[in-house]
Order: C-alpha cells, then structure tokens, then sequence
C-alpha cells in the first residue's frame, strides 16, 4: 500500500509544480495637467488602479526615471 501511494505521489508531483503561472501586472504612466507623472497598474481585473502609498495618497512622480527608480527599489522586477 505504501508502495502504491509513493508511484501515485510521484505521479502527481510534476502536475503540481508545474501549475504555477506567472502572473504580469502592466505599469502606464499618465501625465496631468500639472505635469505629474501617476502610474496606473493593471491587474487581470482590466482597469489601472494607481499607485498608493501606506497612508492611501496616490504617488506622483516628476519623471518616468523617478517611478522606475521607485518600482525598482519595491522589488519589481522589469519585463
């Protein structure tokens, strides 16, 4: 019985591990009437929701190299 379990286990293992999609969120930048930059993501939801600091304010930013220098520093990683 335990042999049995073990060959079903390691039949199934692969199907498992191999399940994982990676999941991409796609950043626009959105400039404004006062020159700031406001990045919006989109999620799989399909609409860009800003982004937000701890205290719920959205960030701007004066240029694109300032939010990529932010996102890099977030742990983002660049596709």
């Amino acid at each position: 019985m335990r042999k049995l379990l073990l060959v079903l286990t390691m039949l199934c293992l692969p199907i498992l591990v191999f399940s994982q999609a990676k999941k991409y969120v796609y950043a626009k930048a959105e400039y404004n009437s006062k020159r700031y930059c406001i990045i919006h993501c989109n999620y799989d939801d399909g609409k860009g929701t800003p982004i937000m600091n701890e205290k719920g304010d959205i960030l701007k930013f004066r240029t694109d190299i300032e939010f990529i220098n932010y996102l890099a520093n977030e742990g983002w990683e660049f596709v």
